[in-house]
C-alpha cells in the first residue's frame, strides 16, 4: 500500500473513526438524552398524577363529610373509614409533592415558580391545604351526632373545597403540566440537535450508522407520542371525575340552603365572634324589609358580616333594648348564658309590630349561636284585645258566665257573686242550674236550648234563686260559641238582675203616676225615677242632678184672687218648667207650690256637673220670673191678672253610690231650697249629695 493509501487509509480510518467517535458520542447523547426525557416524562407524568389526585382527594373528603353529616345512623362509620382514608391519601400526596416520597418516585424538587405558590403570597397553597387537612381532622373527630349539626365547620369545608382551595389545586395542576412540558421541550430540542448532528454526519459516513439512530428515534418519538397521549387521556378523565365531584358537592350545598329557606322563621348563624355564616331566605327578606332602601339588603346583615356589630358592641348612647340584645347574644357566644330572649317591637310605616328573638348556642360544635326571629305581631294583637275584653268584663256591671258544651260553668265575673251569692269556686265545675227557682216556666227553658242548639242567640227572663234563698227576677242573654268547624265549644250568659225594675212595675200597676192638675209626675213617680237614676248612676258613674223649687209668691194670689188664679198659675209655672229642661229629664210636682226638676246624663267629671246644674238653675229662675198672665172666666166673671212670682231653688248635684237613696236625696233638696227661701228668697242654693 503506498503512502498515499496509506495516508488515506489513515485519514479515512482516521475520520471514520472520528466519525464513529462522534456517532458514539452522539448516540450516547441521544441514549442519555432519550433516557432524560423518559425520567421527565415519567416526573412529569407522576407529579402531575399526585397532584391531579390531591386535587380530587380534596373535593372527595368535602364529599364525604358533607355524607357524614347527612348520612343514616347505620352508614355513617363506613363513610367515616372512608373519610380517613381520603384524608390520608390527600395528606401523604402533600407531604410527596412539597417533600418527596422516594416510595411514590417524587424528588421534592419545586421549580421557584412552583415554590412560590406553595410557601409565599397571601394564600399559599400549603397553608390551604395544611388548613384544610386541620378542620377536616377536626370534623371527623366529632361524634355522629355532632356531625349533623356542625352546619358552619361543614359549610367551611365544604366552600373552602369547592373555592380557593380548588382555585390553587387547578392552578398547581396547570403549572406541574406546564413545566413538564417545558422540560420535555428543552429535551426534544436537544435530541432534534443531537438529531441533526447526526444526520449530517451519516450523510458523510455510513449509512449503516444511520439506521439504528433512525430506529431509536423513531421508537422515542412514539414512546414519547404514547406518553403524551397517555397523559391527555388521564388529564381529561381527571377534570370529568372533578367536575362531577364539584357538581355533588354544589348540590348538596343547595340542597342544605333549600331546607334552611324552608323555614318560616328567620335565620341566622353566627360563629364564636358574631360573624354570619348562614342566613335563610327568610332572614334576607326580612333585613331588606326593615332597610332604609326599599329592595336593597342593608349593610352588615348577610354572610360575613358581624352581627354584634349591627347591635352596636353594647353602646351606652343607643337604646337599651338593643343594647340587651347585644349582652344576651354576647353572653351566649361566650358560653356565659344558656340562651337568650327577647320581644321587642319593631315598628313599620303601616303598622304597629313585635317580634320574638331567640339565640341558642351550637353545643355540638362547642362554640357559635343560632340567631332566630319570630313575628308575634298577632300574638300581642290577640293577647292586648283579650286583656281589653277581660277587663271590661270583670268590671262589668252584669253578671257574665260561661260554659263548656256541657253547660259545665267554667267562668263567672264578680258581679255574678254580687248577684248570686255564689263565689267563682263554688260556681265553676257546676251546672247554671244551680240558681233554678223552680218557677220559671219550663216552655222558657225548652225556648233558649231550642235556640241554642240551633246556633242562635237567646234572650228571655228568669226567676231565680240566690244563694241565700232570695229570689229575684234575671235578664238573660245567652249565647252559643263555635269554633272553626261550626260547633259549639262553649255558651256565654250576660245576665242582669232586674228584680227592682220587676217590683216597680208591680208598684206601677197599682199607683196613679200624676198630678191631676198639672199632669206632672207625682211624688210615687218621682221617686221612682230618682231610684232609677241612682241605679243608673251605679253602673254609669255619671252624675245627676235634683233641683227641689218653691214658689216665693204664691200664697197672696190665692188669698186675692182664689183658688182658680193659683191653678192657672201652678199650670204655667209647669209649662215653663217643661220648656227648661230635655225629653230624658223629668219634672214632677210634689203638691201645693212644690215642683221638683230631676236632670240626668250629666257626665263623670264632677265640675262639670255641677257647672250644667248651675246654668239650669239659672234658667229656671229666670223663665219663672216673668210675669204671669192669668185670663179665665169663672163663675161668669173674667179672670184678667198679671202675677208676678219668683221662686227659691235647692239644688243637688249626685252620683249612685250604695249609701244613697231617693227619699233622703229629696229631703236634702228640701233642706237646701229652704236655705235659699231663708236667704232672701229668688234664691239658688246648690250642693253635693251627702253619701
Amino acid at each position: 500500500m503506498t503512502n498515499k493509501h496509506v495516508i488515506l487509509s489513515r485519514n479515512l480510518t482516521k475520520r471514520y473513526v472520528i466519525a464513529l467517535l462522534l456517532i458514539a458520542f452522539i448516540s450516547t447523547a441521544s441514549w442519555l438524552n432519550h433516557e432524560l426525557m423518559i425520567d421527565a416524562v415519567k416526573e412529569t407524568a407522576l407529579t402531575v398524577n399526585v397532584s391531579g389526585r390531591q386535587r380530587m382527594l380534596s373535593q372527595r373528603t368535602a364529599l364525604f363529610a358533607n355524607l357524614l353529616a347527612n348520612a343514616p345512623e347505620d352508614q355513617k362509620q363506613e363513610l367515616r373509614n372512608k373519610l380517613s382514608e381520603a384524608l390520608l391519601l390527600l395528606e401523604r400526596s402533600h407531604k410527596a409533592l412539597t417533600l418527596g416520597d422516594q416510595e411514590v418516585g417524587l424528588s421534592g424538587k419545586m421549580s421557584p415558580i412552583t415554590y412560590a405558590m406553595y410557601f409565599e403570597g397571601n394564600n399559599p397553597v400549603n397553608n390551604l391545604i395544611q388548613n384544610y387537612i386541620n378542620e377536616v381532622k377536626a370534623f371527623l373527630k366529632l361524634t355522629d351526632a355532632q356531625t349533623r349539626d356542625a352546619t358552619p365547620q361543614l359549610t367551611y369545608i365544604t366552600q373552602l373545597a369547592s373555592t380557593i382551595l380548588l382555585e390553587s389545586l387547578d392552578k398547581m395542576v396547570g403549572q406541574y403540566q406546564l413545566e413538564g412540558d417545558n422540560s420535555i421541550k428543552k429535551i426534544h430540542d436537544l435530541g432534534s440537535f443531537f438529531w441533526l448532528i447526526t444526520l449530517f454526519f451519516l450523510v458523510l459516513e455510513v449509512v449503516l450508522i444511520f439506521n439504528p439512530f433512525v430506529k431509536n428515534l423513531k421508537a422515542v418519538m412514539v414512546r414519547l407520542e404514547q406518553v403524551t397521549n397517555d397523559l391527555m387521556f388521564h388529564r381529561d378523565h381527571l377534570e370529568e371525575i372533578v367536575f362531577e365531584r364539584t357538581d355533588e358537592l354544589r348540590k348538596n350545598q343547595a340542597f342544605t340552603q333549600d331546607i334552611l329557606d324552608s323555614v318560616a322563621t328567620e335565620i341566622a348563624v353566627l360563629d364564636q365572634v358574631g360573624n354570619i355564616v348562614a342566613v335563610n331566605q327568610a332572614w334576607i327578606q326580612f333585613a331588606i324589609i326593615n332597610g332604609s332602601e326599599p329592595g336593597q339588603l342593608p349593610a352588615r346583615t348577610g354572610i360575613g358580616s358581624n352581627y354584634l356589630e349591627v347591635c352596636g358592641k353594647g353602646s351606652s348612647d343607643l337604646p337599651q333594648q338593643i343594647s340587651d340584645t347585644f349582652k344576651g347574644i354576647f353572653s351566649v357566644l361566650d358560653g356565659s348564658q344558656p340562651s337568650f330572649e327577647l320581644e321587642y317591637p319593631c315598628d313599620s310605616p303601616e303598622q304597629s309590630r313585635w317580634f320574638y328573638m331567640t339565640a341558642s348556642p351550637m353545643k355540638s360544635l362547642g362554640y357559635g349561636a343560632v340567631v332566630t326571629h319570630f313575628d308575634i305581631t298577632t300574638r300581642k294583637l290577640t293577647e292586648e284585645k283579650l286583656n281589653k275584653f277581660y277587663a271590661a268584663v270583670e268590671h262589668s256591671s252584669t253578671s257574665v258566665i260561661i260554659t263548656d258544651k256541657d253547660a259545665t260553668i267554667e267562668y263567672v265575673n264578680p258581679r255574678f257573686t254580687i248577684d248570686t251569692g255564689y263565689t267563682a269556686d263554688e260556681a265553676i265545675g257546676h251546672n247554671p242550674g244551680m240558681l233554678t227557682s223552680g218557677l220559671t216556666q219550663p216552655i222558657i227553658y225548652e225556648s233558649m236550648w231550642s235556640s241554642l242548639t240551633e246556633g242562635k242567640p237567646w234572650h228571655g227572663e228568669f226567676i231565680n234563686c240566690r244563694k241565700n234563698g232570695e229570689l229575684y227576677w234575671e235578664d238573660a242573654y245567652v249565647a252559643p260559641v263555635m269554633n272553626n268547624e261550626r260547633q259549639i265549644v262553649n255558651y256565654v250568659g250576660v245576665l242582669t238582675d232586674i228584680s227592682e225594675r220587676k217590683e216597680l212595675e208591680a208598684q206601677i200597676h197599682k199607683l196613679a203616676f200624676n198630678d191631676e192638675l198639672t199632669k206632672l209626675p207625682n211624688r210615687r213617680l218621682l221617686l221612682d225615677r230618682i231610684g232609677q237614676l241612682i241605679a243608673v248612676s251605679k253602673r254609669s258613674n255619671e252624675y245627676g242632678v235634683l233641683i227641689f223649687l218653691d214658689l216665693d209668691n204664691f200664697k197672696p194670689l190665692n188669698d186675692l184672687h182664689g183658688h182658680a188664679a193659683g191653678d192657672l198659675l201652678l199650670i204655667e209655672v209647669a209649662n215653663r218648667l217643661v220648656s227648661c229642661v230635655r225629653n230624658s229629664d223629668t219634672v214632677a210636682r210634689l203638691g201645693g207650690d212644690e215642683f221638683v226638676v230631676l236632670l240626668s246624663e250629666l257626665g263623670t267629671d264632677e265640675l262639670n256637673a255641677y257647672t250644667l246644674a248651675q246654668l239650669m238653675a239659672d234658667k229656671i229662675l229666670k223663665k219663672l220670673s216673668n210675669p204671669y198672665e192669668l185670663n179665665a172666666d169663672l163663675n161668669k166673671a173674667k179672670l184678667n191678672v198679671v202675677h208676678h212670682c219668683s221662686a227659691s231653688l235647692g239644688v243637688v248635684v249626685f252620683k249612685g253610690d250604695e249609701s244613697i237613696n231617693s227619699a233622703a236625696l229629696l229631703d236634702e233638696a228640701d233642706k237646701a231650697m229652704y236655705v235659699a227661701k231663708e236667704s232672701g228668697r229668688n234664691q239658688i242654693k246648690l250642693i253635693k249629695a251627702e253619701y
